[in-house]
């Protein structure tokens, strides 16, 4: 009866603090997505038109929609990687991450990314229910680490008029800026749009043949309304990068989706092919510079 117990009670699992371990574990992996890796993937996906099948397998994404068998890509698989984020499989991981991030100081780095993680981590701990959920609800990353700082004891202050209030109201103009611009496109993204390789993408940015903001860890977003419906880089796009090179890519873009006030209306961007709008914003972003020396 005894040994009965005995087999009873071992079977019923660790010791509470072998699963307090476990957990611990788990909320460590669950916080690295980057450590998982989809071998095979299938999912079924509900688009406009009907149901269709989306799987990866063979280090390949696959969809039986009509339009992944002619362009070996649609906006079913795209839309997987978004999801998946750091844990989807690309074509091409490595060329999408700054060459900066694994240099001599990675050490230093490593040990800063700890610390910080270490105080997301305990500051999470104390947050109630409603501030975790205005982190879940915030757009960007600087809005989301104004809330985070807001809502912790040691970081907490008023909002009127402080430094976090100023964070979030530049996060959020950040955001309303991307929005007119049709929105913020991957370096992945644009090389399928211009069916060239994530690398060309980087080469053309470089040449400034490309618009671009800087986002947080470094990455681009490239304004989606730079390109016309057919995919074609904007007639003007590269003659005003280069004209507006020392200028923040922000504060570039910001000017970039004005409204034309004309009949035709629009934003600037849009209406780069017209000889007029464009001398607009040359005009423009040399008085920019010339205030900016001033």
């Amino acid at each position: 009866m005894s040994g009965s117990q005995r087999s009873t009670g071992a079977a019923s699992g660790a010791s509470p603090s072998g699963m307090i371990n476990k957990i611990q574990k788990a909320r460590e992996y669950a916080g690295k997505p980057e450590r998982i890796h989809f071998r095979e993937l299938q999912v079924e996906f509900d688009g406009r038109n009907g149901q269709h099948s989306v799987d990866f397998h063979d280090g390949e994404w696959h969809c039986d929609c009509a339009y992944f068998r002619n362009h070996h890509v649609c906006s079913h698989t795209m839309a997987m990687e978004r999801v998946l984020g750091v844990m989807a499989p690309t074509e091409d991981d490595a060329s999408q991450h700054p060459d900066s991030w694994t240099n001599a100081s990675g050490d230093v780095r490593g040990s800063l990314a700890a610390r910080v993680q270490r105080w997301v981590a305990g500051s999470l701990s104390q947050m109630n229910d409603e501030e975790v959920l205005k982190l879940v609800q915030a757009q960007s990353a600087e809005e989301t680490v104004a809330e985070l700082l807001v809502a912790t004891p040691e970081t907490r202050r008023a909002r009127g008029g402080d430094w976090t209030e100023l964070l979030m109201r530049g996060a959020q103009a950040k955001s309303r800026i991307a929005e007119l611009a049709g929105g913020l496109m991957s370096p992945l993204e644009v090389a399928r749009v211009l069916n060239i390789s994530v690398p060309g993408v980087k080469q053309r940015l470089e040449r400034r043949k490309l618009l671009a903001v800087t986002l947080p860890g470094g990455q681009k977003g490239f304004p989606a309304l730079q390109f016309e419906h057919d995919g074609r880089v904007r007639e003007g796009v590269p003659e005003v990068v280069a004209a507006g090179a020392r200028i923040d890519s922000w504060a570039l873009l910001g000017i970039l989706v004005d409204e034309v006030e004309d009949q035709d209306g629009g934003t600037l961007l849009e209406r780069l092919g017209d000889q007029e709008v464009r001398t607009d914003v040359l005009g423009r972003l040399a008085s920019y510079g010339e205030h900016g020396a001033a």
